[in-house]
């Protein structure tokens, strides 16, 4: 649980540092080894959503490759992104600002912030305070709701096995209860507590809880992880 929480924790602050200012975003997704990745794209033109799932940018930036995708599951960059598989050699036993930091040397944000800053400039003219603190709000809560479970946050077509003929319907109820547009990005969260970029979270797949609420009224985003995470029911989450 612990390994979870650091990932988790490093993820978010990565997050934390970069979107308010050039609305950084992370989704979860699934390859060859599980669910456990995580890209990185810019909310002004996004590659990764519901009806346009790309890795990477058409547009190619430094030496054409692009490095925007890392890991949930531990730290370092599968080789089909970098061209090499890079790894934090010795990441658990580090303090979480490591983690970022290396995530940054490697990760090639910078580029991405300077090849659409007319596009985030733009979207910064519209976006507001309280989108944004929802939006961070839900990548928080969602990795300590799942670390508590030692575990990592997933999207909700994630939930489901792709083997799964009512996969589809399964993922289409929860956006529906949920109260959010895409399925892809606009949720993070396991399948017993799934948080949207709205400031709700579902509960078990049936109660709602707006957690925004719950956090302009002072309490903190771990309070509302420890009032969240009694309510669900077996902790059932997919391995």
């Amino acid at each position: 649980m612990l390994q979870a929480s650091k990932v988790n924790k490093a993820v978010y602050l990565l997050v934390e540092k970069y979107h308010r200012l050039f609305g950084l975003e992370v989704y979860g997704f699934s390859g060859g080894h599980g669910p456990g990745y995580a890209g990185f794209q810019v909310a002004a033109n996004r590659c990764w959503a519901q009806d346009r799932q790309y890795l990477n940018y058409e547009t190619p930036f430094g030496d054409g490759r692009q490095v925007l995708v890392t890991y949930f599951s531990n730290v370092g960059i599968p080789a089909w992104c970098a061209g090499e598989q890079l790894e934090f050699t010795g990441w658990e036993r580090q303090r979480t600002t490591s983690l970022v930091a290396w995530l940054e040397q490697h990760l090639t944000l910078l580029e991405l912030f300077d090849l659409y800053q007319s596009d985030i400039a733009s979207w910064r003219a519209r976006y507001t305070v309280e989108e944004s603190e929802k939006y961070l709000l839900m990548v928080n809560l969602a990795g300590l709701v799942s670390a508590r479970l030692g575990d990592f946050p997933r999207s909700p077509g994630q939930l489901f096995h792709p083997m799964d003929p009512s996969g589809a319907e399964k993922t289409n109820q929860v956006v529906s209860r949920l109260g959010i547009e895409d399925g892809a990005i606009d949720a993070l969260g396991v399948s017993g507590c799934m948080i949207g970029r709205n400031g709700m979270a579902l509960v078990n797949q049936e109660q709602v809880v707006d957690v925004w609420k719950e956090r302009v009224s002072g309490l903190s985003v771990q309070g509302i992880a420890d009032k969240l995470f009694p309510m669900i029911s077996g902790a059932d989450i997919l391995n």
